[in-house]
């Protein structure tokens, strides 16, 4: 309950901040398919095929580095590294070349394959590093309040992305 609240320390609102952050800034995910077919000419079918390839990485990279993670540790710098990598990844949606007229540019998906890297990796360490800064005793709470937490930068997201796109209307 609410008394739970105040028995978290700084470094779970750290993670939970981490969260809310690195989730909001997957919001890509939800207009990645519009953006795929005017800046690199791809067709609806492709453009999906090929934003559907995020999820599918995740699929098999968490699993991976959780393993990694349980085995070796160094959480905190992987969920670094993860959240540095997804930064990258918009920056290199930034700079490659749009395509032209006449040719599709593939090199859209570079990023593609770390922005998928970069979320399986950061999955498989978020969750693991609360129980090492909360009590079990408040064990629940805290992966509550850190999933309503990603939930709301996931819903609050495509808002945003909304309101900065169409800011004209």
């Amino acid at each position: 309950g609410c008394r739970d609240i105040k028995q978290f320390n700084g470094t779970y609102w750290l993670i939970v901040a981490n969260c809310l952050f690195t989730y909001s800034g997957m919001l890509f995910y939800n207009v990645s398919n519009d953006f795929f077919m005017a800046r690199y000419g791809f067709t609806q079918v492709e453009a999906a095929r090929l934003c559907g390839n995020i999820s599918l990485i995740t699929i098999f990279v968490a699993p991976i580095f959780g393993y990694v993670c349980d085995k070796y540790g160094h959480r905190i710098t992987f969920s670094i590294g993860s959240t540095s990598a997804l930064v990258i990844s918009y920056i290199l949606f930034l700079v490659i070349p749009a395509s032209t007229s006449e040719n599709k540019s593939y090199f859209g998906i570079i990023p593609i394959l770390l922005m998928g890297i970069a979320s399986g990796v950061y999955a498989s360490v978020l969750f693991p590093m609360i129980p090492l800064v909360v009590s079990p005793k408040v064990l629940g709470s805290a992966y509550g309040i850190c999933a309503a937490v990603m939930n709301l930068g996931l819903a609050l997201g495509p808002i945003l992305v909304a309101g900065l796109t169409y800011q004209d209307n």
